[in-house]
């Protein structure tokens, strides 16, 4: 039985110096972006081996292929997850692999979850 949990990390990039004529005030434009890409990680409770890939946002069409990668390149006979949005499509049941929703409120009982915690200051700039 494998965990499966995302985590969205992104970058959030803004022009801060200018570079302008000593006693001009520069007026720019400032153009806020949003880049943002998740990290899909399942935990094999058993063995403790991690699967993991990047993957676009997390919408229930980019998660069926995920699904599938699951299925086809581990040993995991099923997965245990949360009750996200994405997660609780129909077409996700019709694939060959026991989906297990967590109940509500209940991150300890997913190893997944507990991986992301140090993940964020590892990654940063690094998308």
């Amino acid at each position: 039985m494998g965990c499966f949990d995302a985590l969205r990390v992104g970058l959030h990039g803004i022009v801060r110096r200018v570079w302008g004529r000593r006693g001009l005030k520069v007026r720019q434009r400032v153009q806020c972006t949003y880049q943002w890409r998740s990290v899909v990680l399942v935990v094999d409770g058993r063995s403790g081996g991690r699967w993991w890939t990047w993957n676009a946002p997390m919408r229930a069409d980019d998660r069926i292929p995920v699904v599938r990668g699951v299925r086809d390149r581990t040993a995991i006979a099923a997965l245990v997850w949360d009750g996200a949005p994405s997660h609780r499509d129909e077409r996700l049941a019709r694939i060959d692999l026991p989906l297990i929703a967590l109940p509500p409120y209940a991150p300890e009982l997913n190893p997944a979850e507990r991986s992301f915690a140090h993940l964020p200051g590892q990654l940063e700039g690094q998308i």
